[in-house]
């Protein structure tokens, strides 16, 4: 039975600091980061990630007050996944 894509929200990529499964159990997995300056839509690290891992860098667009942390657009995301056939 195929299972479901993940998508996984991590505007900093914190889950590439630890040993997660989701990383490493071969299913299809989509992890939403904020895009670097410099950075392509579709940046991949160098990181061996397998072919089940694919990270999305996507602007940010929800502004910041007070220098807090910094967001992804639920929105951005959704028009993505959208693109992608979900």
């Amino acid at each position: 039975q195929k299972q479901t894509t993940r998508v996984v929200l991590d505007p900093s990529l914190k889950i590439l600091e630890g040993d997660y499964s989701v990383l490493r159990d071969g299913f299809e997995t989509l992890i939403y980061h904020l895009q670097s300056e410099g950075q392509g839509v579709d940046d991949v690290t160098t990181l061996d990630l397998g072919d089940s891992v694919k990270l999305v860098g996507v602007k940010e667009s929800v502004p910041r007050i007070n220098n807090s942390n910094r967001h992804l657009s639920p929105e951005l995301v959704l028009k993505d996944l959208s693109s992608r056939g979900f």
